[in-house]
C-alpha cells in the first residue's frame, strides 16, 4: 500500500502573550486517527480549540506506548484485524466538530472539557453511502479530563482520568454515552512504561466495520499495557491489549514494534502483532508482520 498526508500547521504569538494558530488537512492522513482540521487561541489561562482533531479524551488520555507503526493501535485493523479501543468509544479516532478547552499546568494538575453538538459520520457512528444529514446517533457529548504529574527521582509520573458523557436519539436504539478512562504512565530517562483502563457499557455504539473502527460497538472494557524505549537512532516498543465483550469472548492483541531513523525525514519501521478475534462461540488466533518506509518533509 502507498499512503500519503499533507497537512498546513501555522502559529504565532502577539505582543501581549496571546497565542494563537491552526492546522489544515489537505489530504487525509495515512492513519485515519490523525485527521482534522482546527483553530486555536490561547494564553495564560489555558487553549481553545475548534475543529475536528479531537477532544479532551484523545489530548489526556493516557494508555500503552507506543512507536513507529503504532502496535496495539496500529495498522492492523485497515486489514480487517482487531484495534485496541485507547479511548473512550474511540473518541481518539473521531472527527467530528467540537470545541475544546485545555488548561495550563497548575501545581502539576491540568483540566480539559470539550463539547461536541453532534458525533459525525465520519467518526465513530455508522453513516450509510450516501451520507443522510440529521441521522447522527449521539448528541451533546461532552468530554472531562484531567490529569497530574509529578517528578519521583529521575523519573516523571502522570496520571490521568476522562469521563465521557452524551445524548443518543430516541430512534437510534442506543444507549447514551456514560463510560470513562484511567491512565497512568512512567517516563524515565529513554524508557516509557504505562497503560490504561477504559469502560464503555454495553449497546452504546452502532456496528462500524471501517477501518479503523473494527468490532469497537461489541467492547465493553478493555484494559492495555505496554512499553517504549529510545537508544540513538532506534525506538523499541512492546504493547498488549485485553478486552471484554458483549455476549462474545474477550479478545487479545500482543505486539512488538521497532522503528530506525536511516536519516532526518526517513524511518524504517516494523510491527509483529499476534491476535485473537471473536469467531462463532470461540476465537480465531492470527500472527502478522507490518513494514513500512516513511518519508517525512
Amino acid at each position: 500500500m502507498l499512503d500519503g498526508e499533507i497537512h498546513l500547521e501555522l502559529s504565532g504569538e502577539t505582543d501581549t502573550g496571546i497565542s494563537y494558530g491552526g492546522r489544515l488537512q489537505l489530504l487525509p492522513a495515512a492513519k485515519p486517527r490523525d485527521n482534522g482540521s482546527f483553530v486555536q487561541a490561547g494564553w495564560a489561562w489555558g487553549e481553545f480549540r475548534l475543529g475536528d482533531y479531537g477532544g479532551a479524551a484523545k489530548e489526556m488520555m493516557i494508555s500503552a506506548p507506543t512507536i513507529g507503526i503504532g502496535q496495539i493501535d496500529g495498522d492492523l485493523d485497515r486489514f480487517g484485524g482487531p484495534s485496541a479501543l485507547i479511548a473512550p468509544y474511540g473518541l481518539n479516532n473521531d472527527d467530528s466538530t467540537k470545541l475544546t478547552y485545555l488548561s495550563p499546568v497548575l501545581f502539576g494538575l491540568r483540566a480539559g472539557l470539550s463539547f461536541t453538538p453532534e458525533l459525525s459520520g465520519g467518526g465513530v457512528e455508522l453513516v450509510p453511502m450516501p451520507h443522510v444529514d440529521g441521522i447522527d446517533r449521539h448528541r451533546d457529548v461532552t468530554e472531562f479530563a484531567i490529569s497530574a504529574a509529578r517528578d519521583v527521582g529521575d523519573a516523571t509520573v502522570t496520571a490521568a482520568g476522562v469521563y465521557v458523557v452524551g445524548d443518543a436519539t430516541a430512534a437510534s436504539h442506543l444507549h447514551g454515552l456514560n463510560g470513562g478512562g484511567l491512565g497512568a504512565k512512567l517516563v524515565w530517562d529513554a524508557l516509557t512504561i504505562g497503560g490504561g483502563f477504559v469502560y464503555d457499557g454495553a449497546g452504546t455504539l452502532p456496528p462500524d466495520h471501517r477501518p479503523g473502527h473494527v468490532l469497537l460497538d461489541r467492547i465493553v472494557s478493555e484494559f492495555n499495557f505496554g512499553a517504549s524505549y529510545q537508544l540513538g537512532r532506534w525506538k523499541l516498543g512492546a504493547s498488549w491489549a485485553h478486552d471484554y465483550r458483549k455476549a462474545e469472548a474477550s479478545n487479545d492483541i500482543w505486539a512488538a514494534g521497532v522503528d530506525y531513523r536511516i536519516v532526518d525525514g526517513l524511518t524504517v519501521a516494523a510491527d509483529l502483532m499476534r491476535f485473537t478475534k471473536p469467531r462463532g462461540a470461540g476465537l480465531a488466533v492470527g500472527d502478522a508482520l507490518f513494514l513500512e518506509t516513511a518519508l517525512h518533509f
